[in-house]
């Protein structure tokens, strides 16, 4: 027979145990999400202030890893728009500025980024 010193024993080791594996997997996915950031070289406040969080606490809120996997989702997929455009109209002169913006700055502004979908997807069709 099991006494109750048991059960809770083997439910604080259960629960540990859960806790630690969803750390881990938290941990996991900050250190991927950080390794984009700085893979891709996103280098401005707001990317230098999650660095900085993730250095300090090891991890990042909800919120933080959020708004950092929209940061680089649109970096992604400012990138492809380039490659596509650039691909399909390789002497364009917009289009060369628009890259050249981008690789010194980092970002595009929403009426950039509106321009070169227009641009995108005018070859697609």
């Amino acid at each position: 027979m099991i006494s109750i010193a048991e059960i809770k024993t083997r439910q604080q080791y259960d629960d540990e145990y859960n806790y630690r594996k969803v750390y881990t997997e938290v941990e996991c996915n900050d250190r991927k999400i950080m390794t984009k950031l700085n893979d891709y070289q996103i280098d401005d406040e707001f990317a230098n202030k999650m660095r900085d969080a993730f250095e300090k606490f090891g991890s990042l809120t909800e919120k933080q890893r959020a708004v950092v996997n929209k940061k680089i989702l649109q970096f992604e997929e400012i990138l492809i728009l380039l490659d596509v455009a650039d691909d399909f109209n390789p002497d364009n002169a917009f289009i060369k500025s628009l890259d050249e913006y981008f690789l010194k700055f980092g970002y595009l502004s929403p009426k950039q980024i509106k321009s070169l979908k227009k641009i995108v997807f005018s070859c697609l069709e």
